[in-house]
């Protein structure tokens, strides 16, 4: 077992420049278009290049992109998930480049961690094993679903002898008392008498089992219950130091389903994954001995499975299952679309599949949610009653041309007017805030006519007011000032805690742009978070923040606990200096992910048409559109410029529609640039800036998202490096802000005798410093560097010890060369951010 990898990002983005070279170790020219490396994608006309970017192949027909890690996972089989990925992965190819990892001891508690998926990957290996349990039992329902023993197997089931399954496990070096606290000594599970099946998670790894009593009838003692037993036997917990099992949040199969083409399949038990498996229909998963969760939901949002065809047992149980997936689990959930399929009565998909074929259970036809719940009511049913379940039922429906037609069909099936429908669906999905601002502009209008009465207590009177205001937000805002809301918070904390896992808490961004930064703030700051980034003249303060807002969007990175992870996020990016127009090409080139696209490029393709390299260049910016256009259609990226509202109550507004929106996902709110915001423009500077940094900071709070701005800085002196007092009007930020970056360069003012500069095909190009002005999410307080190429707008990454050694080397050269290389970087090499002196 390996030891935990220190520098792990490095090494990654070490092996990422091998990726010519291993393609090439595969007989695989990359000095043209090659033919896809997708397995999925008939590629007759090579359409892979390498030209755009050495460290990551793009296919111009699939729009596939891949680095070696990919390469490695189709070339080879290497994993891309989970701890294999870092095990039979990156050490693999570390090993072969001769790349060096840095190894560090694990904590105990992650020992135990890896000690607990270890055991259960052994378990699993041995209950699939066709030579180690008897198979008498088993033998004769594996015949009767029609199944082999080598696709059981491959799917992790089987049958153990306990005594066995128990010493072989003994064996390996897991104590009796260890197997007991994970909940592998189960006689109960691990037995002859069952078909034991292996629960694992979305990365593949064995996290759990559930056994299917063999000799199970449907005869019942005097008390009514089974004779020989329940029919399935789940576990419920995988022991209180390390739950890996979590079965709330586990679908069996999920971890080969997303490997398949939408739409997913949800069956009810495990042999319709296993039979439909075996049949090829790969894409479906199953709910097993449990309820559907709010944390399954969660889980599929993280996996962008939001197209759903509900295929529930035909039974009365699974009938009321189905209807309550639909009026209460997906009603609210507007950012799934599920359908459901009819089986013949009293039969499930296993039952459909043998009997009659996977085509046909394919064919089958789909209802919606809104058709299948609509078609189950008895004609003799009160048409009011089908109008409360239904409209609800609608409410859910996101597109408001949908919701029409449901409407419509609800009118004729009802004959309640359609008009009546609209306006109740309406009242359902407003009725809160309308009643909330009808009692505000109720209070106004009466304070209003006082004042006009009275204009001597106005003052008196607009305090009564903002008084009674007060009041109705709190009467909204269920269970604000009772202890039974506290006592439900204190829960949800708990139940919050309990159910960390060790995944990664912030943002994952790209690790050649701003990963760093999101490196040393690994503390949560996904939420109730307000950061603001300053810049001197020329430092791409703007550019910064949209490509963070890109990379937030976009990025799906290794975990090394728990493989690719993607950033469950919604990012609005709001400018109020540039327009919409003005920022897209440099969106498409941050979607490019190259430095051969520019942005002029993008910005005025019909000029850059009539010149050599024109089929590249046209190439590359379709990738870009191409990225572009997929985050910008799964929700993930909103841009608003001044044409939109120029104001943070705007934004504010922004924030609301999309939590509402997408309420299980991250909002990041981004500002371009907060001193511009026309907020508040009646007050005095400084208590207008005040009050507009206090809204920000309460708006980040009040819904749980993470908002960012850029900021501008009093007038500097030449040489002087910009700092927290620096910040233009006032000094509230400093109070309300989680995070204060500074970004500074001295090319612009210092041109020939600049200290950090970098080279781009021989011209001098700015190597941009952020340093930390404040930082209550982690307690870095340092500085990092990135390399800044102004033509695209990109910020890659540089390691802080190799620009401060580059600084030193070029302020020597400048020295001996008669030049006075004062400002940026002093002799004194640990220059903090608060040093404002000319020189650091």
């Amino acid at each position: 077992m390996m030891g935990k990898i220190s520098n792990l990002q490095e090494v990654i983005a070490k092996l990422k420049g091998f990726l010519p070279q291993y393609l090439a170790e595969h007989d695989i020219d990359t000095s043209k278009n090659f033919r896809c490396l997708n397995p999925k994608h008939e590629d007759k006309n090579p359409s892979m290049s390498l030209r755009a970017n050495p460290e990551n192949a793009f296919c111009f027909s699939c729009s596939c992109t891949l680095d070696i890690f990919q390469a490695a996972h189709w070339l080879e089989d290497k994993p891309v998930e989970g701890v294999g990925f870092i095990e039979q992965n990156v050490k693999y190819l570390a090993d072969k480049y001769g790349v060096e990892l840095s190894l560090e001891e694990m904590s105990e508690e992650e020992l135990y961690r890896v000690r607990t998926y270890k055991a259960y990957s052994d378990a699993s290996l041995l209950i699939s094993n066709i030579n180690f349990g008897s198979y008498k039992l088993l033998d004769k329902e594996i015949e009767r679903r029609g199944w082999t023993k080598e696709h059981v197997a491959k799917m992790g089931i089987g049958t153990v002898n306990y005594k066995d399954f128990r010493e072989s496990l003994k064996t390996m070096g897991y104590e009796a008392s260890f197997l007991d606290e994970v909940d592998l000594g189960r006689p109960d599970i691990f037995s002859e008498d069952n078909m034991v099946f292996t629960i694992h998670d979305e990365w593949g790894r064995a996290v759990g089992f559930a056994a299917r009593n063999l000799a199970y009838s449907d005869e019942k003692d005097a008390d009514g219950k089974p004779k020989n037993g329940a029919k399935y036997k789940n576990q419920r917990t995988t022991g209180l130091r390390c739950n890996i099992y979590q079965k709330g949040k586990r679908l069996y199969n999920i971890h080969h389903a997303i490997k398949s083409t939408p739409p997913l399949y949800i069956f009810e038990g495990y042999p319709d994954v296993v039979t439909a498996m075996q049949a090829g229909l790969n894409n479906c998963a199953a709910i097993g001995g449990t309820a559907f969760t709010s944390q399954h939901l969660e889980l599929l949002r993280s996996l962008n499975q939001r197209e759903l065809i509900i295929a529930l047992d035909s039974d009365k149980g699974g009938i009321t299952k189905t209807a309550d997936l639909l009026d209460k689990t997906f009603s609210e959930c507007r950012d799934f679309k599920v359908w459901v399929v009819n089986l013949p009565t009293d039969m499930d998909p296993d039952d459909l599949i043998r009997e009659k074929g996977v085509e046909e259970f394919i064919k089958l036809k789909r209802w919606s949610a809104f058709e299948w719940r609509l078609n189950r009511y008895p004609e003799d049913t009160n048409p009011e009653e089908i109008c409360k379940t239904m409209i609800s039922v609608i409410a859910g429906e996101e597109s408001k041309i949908s919701q029409d037609k449901m409407c419509g069909e609800l009118c004729k099936f009802t004959g309640i007017d359609k008009k009546t429908i609209k306006s109740e669906l309406e009242r359902l999905l407003n009725a809160k805030d309308r009643r909330k601002l009808q009692e505000k502009e109720s209070i106004i209008d009466k304070h209003f006519n006082e004042i006009k009465q009275n204009p001597d207590d106005a003052k008196a009177l607009l305090y009564e007011c903002a008084q009674e205001i007060e009041q109705v937000e709190e009467k909204y805002n269920e269970n604000a000032l009772s202890i039974d809301g506290f006592v439900e918070f204190v829960n949800q904390q708990r139940d919050k805690e309990e159910e960390l896992d060790g995944s990664f808490a912030g943002f994952n961004l790209s690790e050649s742009g701003f990963g760093s930064l999101a490196a040393v703030l690994n503390g949560n700051w996904r939420e109730d978070v307000f950061m603001c980034l300053g810049g001197s003249a020329n430092a791409g303060k703007s550019s910064a923040l949209l490509q963070i807002a890109w990379e937030i969007a976009s990025n799906r990175l290794s975990d090394p606990k728990h493989g690719i992870v993607p950033n469950n996020a919604t990012v609005i990016y709001h400018t109020i200096d540039d327009s919409a127009e003005q920022l897209l090409p440099r969106l498409v080139v941050q979607a490019y992910g190259g430095l051969d696209l520019t942005i002029n490029q993008v910005r005025n393709p019909n000029y850059y048409s009539k010149h050599e390299g024109k089929e590249l260049v046209a190439l590359n910016r379709k990738a870009g559109y191409e990225h572009l256009m997929q985050i910008i259609s799964e929700g993930r990226l909103i841009m608003k410029d001044n044409n939109d509202g120029a104001s943070f109550a705007f934004g504010e507004n922004l924030i609301r529609y999309y939590k509402n929106k997408y309420p299980d996902r991250n909002i990041v709110y981004i500002l371009d640039n907060l001193h511009k915001s026309p907020d508040y423009a009646s007050m005095e500077p400084r208590m207008r800036f005040k009050t507009l940094s206090n809204h920000m900071k309460g708006v980040a709070t009040k819904y749980h998202c993470c908002v960012m701005a850029s900021v501008e800085y009093t007038k500097l002196p030449p040489g002087i490096i910009p700092n927290n007092n620096n910040i233009a009007e006032t000094r509230a930020l400093i109070y309300d802000t989680n995070f204060i970056g500074h970004m500074y360069n001295d090319l612009h003012e210092k041109g020939a005798d600049a200290v950090c500069i970098h080279e781009y095909n021989g011209e001098k190009l700015p190597r941009v410093r952020i340093g930390v002005g404040k930082n209550k999410i982690t307690e870095f307080k340092d500085r990092l560097f990135f390399d800044f190429f102004p033509a695209q707008g990109v910020f890659r990454a540089v390691p802080t010890i190799v620009a401060e050694d580059e600084m030193r080397k070029r302020k020597s050269e400048l020295k001996s060369n008669g030049n006075s290389s004062r400002g940026y970087y002093s002799d004194n090499d640990n220059a903090t951010e608060n040093d404002s002196a000319v020189g650091g």
